[in-house]
Protein backbone atom coordinates (compact mmCIF):
# COMPACT_ATOMS: atom_id res chain seq x y z
CA UNK A 1 0.00 0.00 0.00
CA UNK A 2 2.84 2.40 0.84
CA UNK A 3 4.44 1.68 -2.54
CA UNK A 4 1.18 2.58 -4.35
CA UNK A 5 0.92 5.86 -2.40
CA UNK A 6 4.51 6.80 -3.31
CA UNK A 7 3.79 5.97 -6.95
CA UNK A 8 0.63 8.12 -6.98
CA UNK A 9 2.38 11.04 -5.28
CA UNK A 10 5.19 10.80 -7.85
CA UNK A 11 2.69 10.80 -10.72
CA UNK A 12 0.90 13.84 -9.30
CA UNK A 13 4.21 15.73 -8.88
CA UNK A 14 5.28 14.90 -12.43
CA UNK A 15 1.92 16.04 -13.77
CA UNK A 16 1.90 19.36 -11.90
CA UNK A 17 5.59 20.24 -11.98
CA UNK A 18 6.65 19.11 -15.40
CA UNK A 19 4.25 17.10 -17.42
CA UNK A 20 1.62 19.78 -17.95
CA UNK A 21 3.73 22.95 -18.00
CA UNK A 22 4.02 24.62 -21.37
CA UNK A 23 6.58 27.34 -21.90
CA UNK A 24 6.03 30.69 -23.52
CA UNK A 25 7.57 31.10 -26.96
CA UNK A 26 10.20 33.82 -27.30
CA UNK A 27 10.96 35.27 -30.73
CA UNK A 28 13.68 37.51 -32.12
CA UNK A 29 12.36 39.13 -35.31
CA UNK A 30 14.76 40.89 -37.69
CA UNK A 31 13.33 43.69 -39.82
CA UNK A 32 13.60 42.80 -43.53
CA UNK A 33 11.64 45.50 -45.40
CA UNK A 34 8.61 47.72 -45.15
CA UNK A 35 6.40 50.28 -46.81
CA UNK A 36 3.85 52.85 -45.84
CA UNK A 37 1.20 55.08 -47.34
CA UNK A 38 3.22 58.29 -46.89
CA UNK A 39 6.82 57.57 -47.96
CA UNK A 40 6.28 54.37 -49.97
CA UNK A 41 8.97 51.68 -49.74
CA UNK A 42 11.24 52.13 -46.75
CA UNK A 43 14.95 52.19 -47.49
CA UNK A 44 17.04 49.54 -45.75
CA UNK A 45 18.44 51.27 -42.66
CA UNK A 46 22.13 51.49 -41.70
CA UNK A 47 21.21 49.46 -38.62
CA UNK A 48 19.93 45.94 -38.23
CA UNK A 49 16.66 46.19 -36.31
CA UNK A 50 15.33 43.39 -34.10
CA UNK A 51 12.08 43.15 -32.19
CA UNK A 52 11.44 40.74 -29.34
CA UNK A 53 8.10 39.03 -28.83
CA UNK A 54 6.60 36.63 -26.33
CA UNK A 55 3.76 34.33 -27.34
CA UNK A 56 1.82 32.80 -24.47
CA UNK A 57 1.97 29.01 -24.19
CA UNK A 58 -1.68 28.76 -25.31
CA UNK A 59 -1.04 31.13 -28.27
CA UNK A 60 -3.78 33.50 -27.03
CA UNK A 61 -1.54 36.53 -26.44
CA UNK A 62 1.35 38.23 -28.29
CA UNK A 63 3.50 40.67 -26.36
CA UNK A 64 6.12 43.02 -27.86
CA UNK A 65 8.81 43.06 -25.16
CA UNK A 66 11.67 45.12 -26.63
CA UNK A 67 14.02 46.01 -29.45
CA UNK A 68 17.64 46.07 -30.49
CA UNK A 69 19.43 48.21 -33.05
CA UNK A 70 22.90 47.26 -34.19
CA UNK A 71 25.09 49.21 -36.60
CA UNK A 72 25.79 47.19 -39.76
CA UNK A 73 29.25 48.78 -40.13
CA UNK A 74 32.23 48.20 -37.87
CA UNK A 75 32.12 50.12 -34.63
CA UNK A 76 35.19 52.28 -33.99
CA UNK A 77 34.43 53.35 -30.43
CA UNK A 78 32.17 52.11 -27.67
CA UNK A 79 29.14 49.97 -28.36
CA UNK A 80 27.20 50.53 -31.57
CA UNK A 81 24.24 48.63 -30.23
CA UNK A 82 21.11 49.89 -28.47
CA UNK A 83 18.90 47.49 -26.53
CA UNK A 84 15.58 48.48 -24.96
CA UNK A 85 13.03 46.58 -22.90
CA UNK A 86 9.45 47.66 -23.48
CA UNK A 87 6.76 47.22 -20.87
CA UNK A 88 4.23 49.77 -22.15
CA UNK A 89 3.31 48.22 -25.51
CA UNK A 90 -0.24 46.83 -25.24
CA UNK A 91 -0.72 43.07 -25.51
CA UNK A 92 -2.23 41.80 -28.75
CA UNK A 93 -4.89 39.10 -28.40
CA UNK A 94 -5.21 36.22 -30.84
CA UNK A 95 -7.91 37.12 -33.35
CA UNK A 96 -7.76 33.95 -35.45
CA UNK A 97 -5.65 30.84 -35.94
CA UNK A 98 -5.45 28.75 -39.09
CA UNK A 99 -3.29 25.76 -39.92
CA UNK A 100 -0.60 28.11 -41.24
CA UNK A 101 -1.05 31.49 -39.51
CA UNK A 102 -1.55 33.16 -36.14
CA UNK A 103 -3.42 36.48 -36.47
CA UNK A 104 -2.98 38.90 -33.56
CA UNK A 105 -4.37 42.39 -33.32
CA UNK A 106 -6.52 45.01 -31.77
CA UNK A 107 -8.66 47.92 -32.88
CA UNK A 108 -9.82 50.87 -30.80
CA UNK A 109 -11.07 54.41 -31.11
CA UNK A 110 -9.26 57.36 -29.57
CA UNK A 111 -10.19 60.51 -31.53
CA UNK A 112 -9.74 58.32 -34.63
CA UNK A 113 -9.91 54.65 -35.51
CA UNK A 114 -6.66 52.77 -34.75
CA UNK A 115 -5.58 49.24 -35.66
CA UNK A 116 -2.46 47.18 -34.93
CA UNK A 117 -2.17 43.72 -36.52
CA UNK A 118 0.61 41.12 -36.43
CA UNK A 119 0.49 37.93 -38.50
CA UNK A 120 2.93 35.06 -37.88
CA UNK A 121 3.48 32.28 -40.39
CA UNK A 122 3.76 29.12 -38.27
CA UNK A 123 5.80 27.23 -40.88
CA UNK A 124 8.67 29.68 -41.45
CA UNK A 125 8.23 32.27 -38.63
CA UNK A 126 7.81 35.22 -40.97
CA UNK A 127 6.04 38.13 -39.27
CA UNK A 128 4.03 40.83 -41.02
CA UNK A 129 2.89 43.88 -39.09
CA UNK A 130 0.19 46.24 -40.39
CA UNK A 131 -0.94 49.33 -38.47
CA UNK A 132 -2.06 52.95 -38.68
CA UNK A 133 -0.49 54.17 -35.46
CA UNK A 134 1.45 57.09 -37.00
CA UNK A 135 -0.12 60.50 -37.58
CA UNK A 136 1.88 63.14 -39.47
CA UNK A 137 0.56 66.57 -38.59
CA UNK A 138 -0.19 69.16 -41.25
CA UNK A 139 2.78 71.09 -42.70
CA UNK A 140 5.33 68.71 -41.16
CA UNK A 141 6.69 67.32 -44.45
CA UNK A 142 4.83 69.62 -46.80
CA UNK A 143 1.51 67.85 -46.38
CA UNK A 144 -1.37 70.37 -46.28
CA UNK A 145 -3.42 68.40 -43.73
CA UNK A 146 -2.98 65.69 -41.09
CA UNK A 147 -2.14 62.32 -42.65
CA UNK A 148 -2.76 58.93 -41.03
CA UNK A 149 0.02 56.60 -42.18
CA UNK A 150 -0.67 52.92 -42.76
CA UNK A 151 2.54 50.89 -42.37
CA UNK A 152 3.36 47.33 -43.36
CA UNK A 153 6.62 45.73 -42.23
CA UNK A 154 8.13 42.32 -42.87
CA UNK A 155 10.35 40.47 -40.39
CA UNK A 156 12.09 37.12 -40.24
CA UNK A 157 11.85 35.57 -36.79
CA UNK A 158 13.60 32.78 -34.94
CA UNK A 159 12.87 31.19 -31.62
CA UNK A 160 15.25 32.13 -28.80
CA UNK A 161 15.78 30.95 -25.21
CA UNK A 162 15.95 34.38 -23.52
CA UNK A 163 15.78 38.08 -24.31
CA UNK A 164 18.98 40.20 -24.48
CA UNK A 165 17.70 42.58 -21.79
Amino acid sequence: MLLIKKFLVTLVLIFFLGGNVSANILLECKYVKGNDSFWGDNVTPDNDEYYYYKISSDFKLLQLKGSKEKLKKDCAIGSCEKIEAWNEYPDLPLKKETTEYLYYGREWFENRSFFDNHTINKTNLQLVTFDNLMLIEANTFGNPKDVVVESQNFHQCKEIKKFPF
